[in-house]
């Protein structure tokens, strides 16, 4: 941390001065980060937003990643591929947990989003059978689709 006409300090250092745990002051930091991601992320600043790099996809997720783009349905993108359906779902996992997209409504109903994610932001950190016993009309994929969302910051309770 540094201004520029003072040395660095460490964090160390900053919460000596300002009187915060350095646990604060790196909540503080994340909080901050993370809060200028979202900013750039929600394209209001045209040429910054285009800076961000997401991690990359491995190329098979890539594929369907362009065929999802493409309107195909996983069951189609799968019978391309020659795999299962569940590989495909894990693709798109991959895909909503890198950031590439956010459609989740695509994958769960509104409705089912609220009612699980008021549960889960009760409940979190369960194993994803508890959550599969609770809500049995949702598939595991469908429940991970809202977990990733919720963890994301992409989904909410209202």
């Amino acid at each position: 941390m540094q201004g520029y006409d003072e040395p660095m300090y460490t964090r160390q250092q900053v919460s000596l001065i300002e009187n915060y745990s350095q646990q604060q002051l790196f909540e503080f930091e994340m909080n901050n980060l993370v809060t200028m991601m979202f900013e750039l992320e929600s394209g209001e600043y045209t040429i910054l937003s285009k800076i961000i790099m997401k991690p990359t996809l491995l190329n098979q997720t890539y594929i369907t990643y362009t065929r999802l783009l493409e309107q195909f349905t996983i069951e189609d993108i799968a019978a391309q591929q020659q795999v299962k359906i569940n590989t495909i779902e894990d693709h798109v996992l991959e895909i909503l947990i890198k950031g590439y997209m956010s459609n989740y409504d695509d994958y769960v109903e509104q409705e089912d989003q609220l009612q699980f994610l008021n549960f889960y932001q009760q409940h979190r950190g369960e194993r994803l059978k508890f959550y599969k016993e609770q809500f049995d009309t949702l598939s595991y994929f469908q429940l991970k689709v809202l977990i990733v969302g919720f963890e994301r910051g992409d989904l909410n309770v209202a």
